[in-house]
């Protein structure tokens, strides 16, 4: 109940944390440039909530990068940042179908 009733309604408290922390937070060792070493037989699944405060990459931002991987992006309506609580079942079912793509 406690994770439903954090993230089950409208995201009122993330999107003032968005408005807030824009031009500020940044991670200290961004994942993105270091993408482009993963193997070429790997493949990149990346799942947004449509509702995130999150920056939304698409395809042409992990090329642009240097991934030279397979990238396949996702966005999961009516869905937060917590995409896994917002639409469980959108989430277990892209992650399973990834699962099965690969074997």
């Amino acid at each position: 109940d406690y994770l439903f009733h954090c993230n089950g309604h409208r995201p009122t408290g993330e999107t003032a944390f968005h408005r807030l922390m824009t031009g500020f937070g940044w991670a200290s060792n961004p994942l993105l440039p270091r993408l482009g070493a993963l193997n070429l037989n790997s493949s990149l699944k990346v799942l947004y909530g449509s509702n995130t405060w999150m920056t939304h990459l698409q395809q042409s931002d992990f090329t642009e990068n240097g991934v030279k991987c397979q990238v396949d992006v996702e966005y999961l309506e009516e869905a937060g940042h917590h995409i896994y609580a917002d639409q469980s079942k959108l989430f277990n079912d892209a992650v399973i179908k990834q699962q099965g793509e690969r074997n």
